[in-house]
């Protein structure tokens, strides 16, 4: 956002312009080039508002996202929206924020809310409970809210139990997710760990069988690297 060593302030007619850049340079890991850009905005928005909060969010400064969303709040002429709320709750699972996390969530399920909670929002405090290790809450959620849970809800779950290694909620969590998303390799793989960290070897030798009846395919590891302005990925043969 330069031109002959000038800053541009971006007008409102720009906003569009300045959240699509926002989102890339929060994505590339460039926070400081997404943040200058956010602060030229003259009249931000909501989705300028939302698309710095995700990329803070998504970057691991959940208290720089929370920070903006209570700034946002104080703003009586600009009001959260539904993906405010959710990008908020990802910050706090990101970042592990678990008490404000709940505070978020319980301020959406309030009757008086404007905005109550979708699927989307109990997924991701599904997943913040997951993550910290309140498996049995997470699962009371999950039996409490007006939703069907789909693959990402049983994924969370079942990636909070592998991780707190509660081997025995992961296994009956592991059929749901397959219910639901048969195809879907993670729920197999993640499993198959928690087997294999267990040395169960002949339960991992059952779950790969059962891969391998259903056609399922591992999918290959990646990761990339920016050197030089060029971004570089590598793939797992």
């Amino acid at each position: 956002m330069r031109t002959s060593g000038k800053k541009h302030v971006l007008s409102s007619s720009n906003v569009n312009l300045a959240t699509a850049l926002i989102d890339m340079y929060s994505k590339c890991g460039n926070l400081d080039a997404a943040r200058e850009v956010f602060a030229e905005i003259v009249e931000k928005d909501v989705v300028s508002f939302n698309a710095m909060i995700v990329g803070l969010a998504v970057n691991g400064k959940g208290d720089g996202a929370l920070g903006l969303f209570s700034e946002m709040q104080e703003l009586c002429l600009l009001l959260p929206d539904s993906g405010t709320f959710l990008d908020a709750l990802s910050a706090c699972s990101h970042s592990g924020l678990l008490d404000k996390g709940r505070e978020i969530f319980d301020e959406m399920s309030r009757k008086d809310s404007l905005i109550s909670p979708k699927l989307e929002h109990y997924s991701c405090y599904i997943d913040l409970l997951a993550r910290s290790g309140y498996i049995e809450e997470a699962l009371g959620v999950v039996s409490c809210m007006p939703f069907e849970a789909n693959e990402f809800v049983w994924g969370a779950i079942l990636a909070g139990s592998v991780l707190h290694n509660r081997l025995e909620i992961a296994r009956n969590v592991y059929s749901m997710l397959v219910g639901v998303d048969p195809e879907n390799s993670g729920g197999y793989v993640m499993l198959s760990n928690s087997f294999a960290s267990d040395l169960e070897w002949r339960s991992v030798s059952k779950l790969r069988g059962v891969m391998r009846e259903k056609w399922v395919v591992k999918e290959r590891g990646r990761s990339w690297i920016n050197t030089g302005g060029v971004v570089h990925e590598f793939l797992v043969v």
